[in-house]
């Protein structure tokens, strides 16, 4: 028999839809079978890992301006995630990312797990070692940095001077910013801490904030504040939608404004070796990757969007 007359190959060519110029298929429990595999699965520890997907299809499509990678695993089980969306960021940023690392508890645990499993730390030994490095607490403030989830944004004002930087008091030119996603007065606190400690160990002066969803630390403070300014978002931008799919739903979101960050890099006066990496970059307009869960099947989305 065909592939054609396998259930699982057509329900997943149904779901995946366009299969564009080049088309994939994984069928990820046969794949367990084969011997090679399974031994390479089991000594690198990650056996566990793909007996949650069951298969994979992907399709790479090509439009009159964009090329895209799209596709989905289906798994035995949604991910344990919630949406971050990165388009409620203001207009005018040219980088931005978003992701949630699903339960902050399930994460903190399998990552002490494997701390004890490869270097022998329990966690009193890890909370010691963070309290005398930073002064921290563990794993408290961990849950509180994996929270529901975060978001990293760069505005594209003054990115002219990002190559020029000297020194930590330039770096306030800048508008850039990480936004913890989760209980505000844990969030602020934990930022707040954290902004301390930059300004004793490196000098670096950064502005704290708490949002209606959690707490920003950012470059200045207008950069702060961005982040639950009302007014035109990211979202409704013609380079953020032509290569983010599914924003608003999405679990794990990039976006590059390819063009914006080009135009002011251009206008730095580079050297000759940069110049020419910036001219060949002259032509793209914005990338974009995205995820987002469709019933049990993760979906994902990887865009290069070109200048019409």
């Amino acid at each position: 028999s065909s592939l054609a007359d396998d259930k699982t190959f057509r329900d997943d060519e149904k779901t995946l839809g366009d299969r564009g110029v080049v088309s994939l298929w994984l069928d990820a429990k046969a794949l367990k079978k084969v011997p090679e595999v399974a031994q390479a699965l089991a000594a690198s520890g990650s056996a566990d890992q793909l007996d949650k997907i069951s298969s994979v299809s992907m399709a790479l499509r090509a439009g009159s301006d964009s090329l895209e990678l799209a596709g989905y695993t289906q798994a035995a089980a949604a991910p344990k995630t919630k949406p971050v969306d990165v388009g409620a960021l203001p207009k005018g940023t040219a980088l931005a990312l978003g992701f949630s690392l699903g339960d902050a508890d399930e994460y903190v645990d399998e990552l002490q797990q494997g701390l004890e499993d490869e270097l022998g730390m329990s966690e009193s030994d890890v909370a010691r070692f963070v309290d005398q490095q930073t002064g921290l607490t563990y794993p408290e403030d961990l849950r509180t940095l994996i929270g529901d989830g975060l978001t990293i944004a760069v505005g594209a004002k003054n990115l002219d001077r990002a190559i020029l930087l000297a020194g930590p008091d330039d770096v306030a030119s800048l508008d850039a910013g990480i936004a913890l996603h989760g209980d505000p007065t844990k969030a602020s606190d934990l930022l707040g801490r954290l902004a301390d400690l930059a300004e004793q160990t490196i000098g670096l002066r950064l502005e704290t904030a708490e949002t209606k969803d959690g707490a920003v630390i950012a470059t200045n403070a207008d950069a702060a504040k961005a982040f639950s300014a009302s007014g035109d978002q990211l979202g409704s931008t013609d380079a953020f939608r032509s290569v983010v799919e599914h924003s608003s739903d999405s679990y794990g979101t990039l976006f590059l404004d390819v063009a914006a960050v080009v135009k002011a890099l251009q206008a730095s006066s580079p050297p000759p070796g940069v110049s020419d990496v910036l001219d060949n970059l002259d032509e793209l307009r914005a990338v974009g990757a995205s995820s987002w869960i469709d019933g049990d099947a993760a979906r994902f989305s990887l865009k290069v969007a070109f200048r019409k």
